[in-house]
């Protein structure tokens, strides 16, 4: 009989870990896709009071933002990217070897119609998380030789259960994550 609730519990775990990674974590992470030149992408706003249960019991102050800069010009361009207007720490995680962290910047060009692709993950500090806003900055593309901003994106990280104001229905195109 134990033996064969320990294979139950063994195969349950697994299953609903995939479950969770495939189903709730995808909307428990934030995604900005910015591109220059071109339109604004939509804005990003992370509402940490709709994350689904298991996060608020598990990490309820964490969260992770995917950002992705697409070259769309005619030749290649070195970027940045920075986080500005935001008290929030990030952890940034970027897998492009030519990453200059100190510089917030890619060492080589990003080729036309390619990529730079990185995670910004944080934790809400203890002294802000009775705040109903986190953050209202933006995640800035830059060029790294002259500081020209080549494109932004508003982010917003809030707490819906320290304010309605995250609850209200958006019409601005923004990424709401629930």
């Amino acid at each position: 009989m134990v033996t064969a609730l320990a294979v139950a519990i063994g195969f349950a775990l697994p299953v609903a870990a995939g479950h969770y990674g495939r189903g709730m974590s995808g909307r428990e992470a934030a995604k900005a896709s910015l591109a220059f030149p071109g339109p604004p992408g939509k804005p990003v706003t992370v509402d940490l009071a709709a994350f689904g249960g298991l996060k608020k019991t598990l990490q309820p102050w964490h969260f992770r933002i995917f950002v992705s800069v697409a070259n769309k010009t005619a030749g290649p361009r070195r970027v940045g990217v920075r986080v500005e207007g935001c008290a929030l720490f990030f952890d940034w995680v970027v897998r492009d070897y030519t990453w200059e962290a100190d510089a917030r910047a890619v060492a080589e060009p990003i080729p036309p119609g390619g990529k730079l692709t990185l995670y910004l993950f944080t934790e809400v500090p203890e002294e802000l998380r009775g705040q109903p806003i986190y953050c209202d900055g933006r995640i800035v593309a830059f060029a790294p030789e002259t500081g020209e901003l080549l494109t932004a994106l508003p982010l917003r990280v809030v707490n819906g259960i320290a304010d309605g104001a995250a609850h209200e229905h958006h019409h601005d195109g923004a990424l709401h994550v629930h």
